[in-house]
């Protein structure tokens, strides 16, 4: 018992933290690129400082998101204008290697912290000057960190061995490929067929596969466009959004095995979008924000109710062996589709002002 209450303690002080970090860095950020608005900032903290779902990941599962969260922030607010640029970076990318250790797939945030350091200017280290130098000096010490604080955990390469016990790389859960799996694994039944297992199924490992492959693709092109848009990731409001679009994308498709404590990270990264951008819709006014984050929280929320008894004991009718559960999926990631602008028509999207100051501010 002493050790459950220590650790939901620790999950608090981390989101304490964390809401503290959006707080200074939301404020310098609307002073740096002159977008000064106190309600926005007030609004964008305190929404993600009382979020519901938040709030239980970090006081009742007590999951080390909270923390990987406040690793990330930190990593941004090293990074923030007016810092001496070099030990920003270098400062940014010790944080980057402590949640890196932490989970495995904050590496995904890597390429994009590594093109904005490729991107900056005005570095006062002559040595640093040179885009290639200095991101290649940042990515060998982001590697190095991490080979010497795994090392007394090698064990001849049997902390490997994880990987091919985690669930996370082989199945299934909470998310539209589990639906897709069972359902097809359903009509199959209906159809005749011998019944599938309910894990580990030939559908599952092909809806995985599926899914990893759409987010690889997916990623690749997003690191390419951020390389070669010349006006991309040279402020730090523009590296957060990619940042928070990058995430997204592994939630939605890079990670089958999902669990609702993964996407808190999503969250402290858009209350820093939702403080510094003029603009409340995306892709060109169909989604309005933040209700569909608030949407997503909710939905996210709601998937433990489907961890009841009578979800997993009841079956949807004319569905063989189809559990209500296997819907929760299919439920949390259609919630958030309720933000979308109807009828889905483009509208003008203002341009986003701090990319235009930054030139000038530097």
């Amino acid at each position: 018992m002493p050790m459950v209450l220590a650790l939901r303690f620790s999950g608090l002080l981390a989101h304490v933290c964390s809401t503290l970090l959006i707080w200074s860095i939301t404020g310098q950020l609307q002073q740096r690129f002159g977008l000064v608005s106190a309600r926005k900032r007030i609004v964008a903290t305190l929404a993600f400082a009382w979020n519901p779902l938040l709030l239980f990941e970090a006081c009742v599962n007590a999951h080390n998101d909270a923390v990987l969260l406040l690793l990330i922030l930190l990593a941004i607010w090293f990074l923030l204008p007016g810092t001496h640029k070099l030990r920003g970076n270098i400062l940014a990318t010790l944080m980057l290697v402590l949640a890196t250790c932490l989970k495995l797939n904050v590496a995904l945030l890597l390429p994009f912290f590594l093109i904005f350091i490729w991107k900056q200017e005005n570095q006062e280290n002559a040595l640093l000057r040179t885009p290639f130098v200095r991101t290649l000096s940042m990515a060998l010490l982001y590697a190095g960190s991490i080979i010497l604080l795994y090392a007394p955990f090698w064990q001849n390469g049997k902390i490997l061995q994880v990987i091919q016990t985690n669930p996370t790389t082989s199945r299934d859960i909470n998310t539209l490929p589990e639906f897709l799996s069972h359902l097809y694994n359903s009509f199959m039944g209906a159809l005749g067929y011998p019944p599938a297992p309910v894990n580990g199924s030939q559908a599952e490992n092909i809806t995985h596969a599926l899914s990893i492959a759409i987010f690889v693709v997916l990623y690749v092109i997003l690191c390419w466009r951020a390389i070669v848009r010349t006006q991309s990731m040279k402020t730090l409001p523009s590296l957060i959004r990619w940042l928070a679009l990058a995430w997204l994308l592994y939630y939605v498709f890079g990670t089958p095995w999902f669990w609702p404590w993964y996407i808190v990270t999503l969250f402290g990264l858009y209350a820093l979008v939702e403080a510094t951008s003029e603009v409340d819709t995306l892709l060109s006014g169909i989604v309005r924000l933040p209700l569909a984050m608030y949407l997503l929280a909710f939905g996210m929320l709601s998937i433990y109710s489907f961890y009841a008894w009578g979800p997993h004991v009841s079956y949807v009718p004319g569905l063989p062996d189809f559990q209500w559960a296997f819907l929760r999926g299919l439920w949390a990631w259609i919630i958030p589709l309720l933000a979308l602008r109807w009828p889905l028509k483009p509208t003008m999207r203002l341009r986003y002002r701090g990319e235009s100051i930054a030139s000038e501010a530097e």
